[in-house]
This record gives structure tokens, C-alpha cells and sequence, in this order.
């Protein structure tokens, strides 16, 4: 019965990690989708100024 108790406990915190890397994970994809929008827009305006000469 110790054993099994054991087992569970692993297990929580086996789900529990890897609910954590999974909300990291999102986070990481937000902020990366965020700078590729940034780096994006300012190639934009560097097109646009440059096409004016």
C-alpha cells in the first residue's frame, strides 16, 4: 500500500512538472511570436523609407 501512495505522489508531481514546462512553453511562444511582430513591423517601415528615396 506504501508503495502505491508512493507511485501517486510521483505521479502529482510528474503532472505537476510538466503542466509547469507546458505554461513556460507558452509563455516562451508568446514572447517569441511578439518580437517576430516587432522585428516584422520595423522591416516594414525600413522598406517603406527606403523605397521613397
Amino acid at each position: 500500500m506504501e508503495a502505491i501512495k508512493k507511485k501517486m505522489q510521483m505521479l502529482k508531481l510528474d503532472k505537476e512538472n510538466a503542466i509547469d514546462r507546458a505554461e513556460q512553453a507558452e509563455a516562451d511562444k508568446k514572447a517569441a511570436e511578439e518580437k517576430y511582430k516587432q522585428v516584422g513591423v520595423r522591416k516594414g517601415v525600413e522598406q517603406l523609407d527606403g523605397g521613397e528615396d
